[in-house]
């Protein structure tokens, strides 16, 4: 069998990667026809349920990727940090036999594999500050201001609406919940 020689990568919309390898062979008749462009697609689109949670590569967002080498490498390793419309965070990680993401299927046996990590905010932040430039991170995450932190939680879609009227009018988030927090607290 020949030897194959990996020679692009070029990432199209909805999260599909085209790959060209070339194969160098006069030995095989087959390789011959085929002669020295083989194109393959890879499709990334992954769907896991996780603790009563759906998780899924083509309704999420993609934030950003980071990764070593080509997906014909056994060392090979990427991942995808994602966000749902409900803004929670995962993972998309996908490697070769021999990287962090190999499974074994048996005795001495390894398989490249792939799976989906949940990922909680403060994680995620991790994530981003090591693979992301600061313009992607705060994009993502707001403005960082120094001696301030940065919290996540659920609201009722009513009261949602009545911060946007807030926002409308010139209010920031950290200003309505600052204004909240005082307001409760001074009663105290």
């Amino acid at each position: 069998m020949g030897r194959m020689r990996y020679s692009g990568k070029i990432k199209i919309p909805e999260n599909r990667y085209f790959f060209i390898k070339t194969i160098d062979n006069d030995a095989s008749i087959l390789y011959n026809i085929i002669k020295y462009i083989i194109i393959i697609w890879e499709v990334v689109n992954m769907k896991k349920i996780i603790n009563g949670k759906r998780y899924d590569t083509d309704t999420a967002t993609l934030i950003g990727s980071a990764g070593y080498s080509y997906s014909g490498d056994l060392e090979y390793w990427t991942e995808e940090l994602y966000r749902k419309k409900t803004g929670e965070f995962f993972l998309y990680c996908k490697g070769g036999a021999l990287s962090r993401y190999g499974r074994q299927t048996g005795q001495n046996e390894w398989s490249g594999g792939e799976k989906i990590r949940p990922l909680s905010l403060k994680e995620a932040q991790e994530w981003a500050e090591e693979h992301l430039n600061a313009d992607e991170y705060e994009q993502v995450f707001g403005k960082i201001e120094e001696g301030k932190t940065q919290i996540a939680t659920w609201i009722a879609d009513s009261v949602k609406a009545d911060a946007d009227q807030l926002r409308e009018k010139g209010y920031t988030l950290a200003d309505i919940f600052e204004a909240g927090v005082k307001y409760l607290t001074s009663g105290l």
